[in-house]
């Protein structure tokens, strides 16, 4: 057998060997992005028909918070208010995409206006108390006149969702297009060597 031959189809099946364990890699990443997805979209859901609800409300206080989480942690940024009837609500005010301090520093403790918010369906049920905020969807908060006016809204919070799902999408599909290309070179670079031949 032609040692030529014997060492080009050895190259062969060393390649292909690399595009596979390259695709597999390529699929787990592209299963745990799907599931992180399906959470999102589950969270997503928990909103749907849900009404806003407008009060009167008063920043009563802000904190920073180190979630736990299985792979990795994650900070979150809550501000609380204090409602016309005496109860007290906390809400995410920004997530990993959105520029943190633009949101969560636009609020003062003392501050008054209308709060904007949607709560999931049964929330106190679903949440424990110390991440019922989860439960909470922020939508906007109009300062007083005395308090500058100023409107503070989730917009921030849905380009960050937005940027994500572009990341993720971009990922994915320069993923799959590095994967084709792995798993084609041979068949690229043999065809190429076919044209010149036949132009020789």
């Amino acid at each position: 057998m032609d040692k030529k031959f014997v060492k080009r189809r050895r190259k062969v099946v060393r390649d292909r060997a690399f595009t596979i364990l390259l695709f597999v890699a390529f699929v787990a990443l592209a299963v745990i992005a799907v599931i992180s997805s399906f959470n999102g979209i589950k969270y997503e859901v928990s909103f749907m028909n849900r009404p806003e609800q407008h009060e009167y409300a008063e920043v009563s206080a802000k904190r920073v918070v180190v979630e736990k989480g299985t792979d990795s942690d994650r900070t979150v940024y809550l501000v609380e208010f204090s409602l016309s009837d005496g109860s007290l609500k906390e809400f995410l005010v920004s997530n990993k995409y959105s520029p943190i301090r633009t949101v969560y520093n636009a609020f003062q403790e003392g501050e008054t206006g209308v709060l904007t918010h949607i709560e999931a369906a049964n929330v106190n049920e679903k949440y424990k108390d110390d991440v019922v905020y989860k439960g909470r969807r922020f939508i906007s908060f109009e300062k007083a006149p005395e308090h500058g006016g100023l409107t503070i809204d989730d917009s921030e919070l849905a380009s960050g969702s937005l940027a994500g799902a572009i990341l993720l999408g971009g990922l994915l599909s320069g993923g799959t297009i590095v994967t084709i290309f792995f798993l084609f070179r041979g068949e690229f670079k043999d065809a190429g060597t076919r044209r010149r031949k036949r132009c020789k």
